[in-house]
């Protein structure tokens, strides 16, 4: 219940983000609306962002299809975001499909 209250505090506030965002979402979950998701996202004006799509995962990513590589690039973007320097990438999307 707090996710959502949280989402609903933050639907309109995208133009307000001023940190780096990593958004990952499942195109098959039945919770989160990722169309709704990607436009909240694309309306973030930082740099430094990434949107990550797993496919075949649903709700709960972390235990679901595609984790282990989810996994690589979460560590990725922190590396990145800690030492923007060393390992600029620039804003996009990322996609695992298996």
């Amino acid at each position: 219940e707090q996710t959502f209250q949280l989402i609903d505090a933050n639907r309109g506030r995208a133009a307000e983000f001023e940190t780096p965002l990593m958004m990952v979402l499942a195109k098959d979950d039945q919770v989160i609306d990722w169309q709704a998701a990607q436009r909240f996202y694309q309306q973030v004006p930082v740099e430094n962002k990434v949107l990550y799509f797993v496919k075949d995962a649903g709700h709960a990513i972390p235990v679901d299809y595609g984790w282990e590589p989810l996994t690589r690039e979460i560590a990725a973007f922190l590396r990145r975001v800690a030492d923007p320097a060393k390992s600029a990438r620039p804003t996009g999307y990322g996609f695992h499909d298996g």
